[in-house]
């Protein structure tokens, strides 16, 4: 019986899953600020894992 294993390929095409850190962080700031007029605590704020839109509720 031949096993099955998984494979799962990203495309990092702007950059942001593999560099980006702090800038990423500031980036999103910006953008919330621009939008909502205000970002909130998002240097207290984890975006580990989470997709944008989470961020955004919390």
């Amino acid at each position: 019986m031949d096993s099955y294993h998984p494979r799962l390929i990203l495309f990092d095409i702007d950059g942001t899953l593999l560099k980006g850190g702090h800038r990423l962080r500031q980036w999103f700031g910006e953008s919330l600020e621009s939008v909502y007029g205000q970002a909130g605590n998002i240097d207290g704020h984890s975006f580990s894992g989470k997709t944008d839109p989470q961020i955004v509720t919390e």
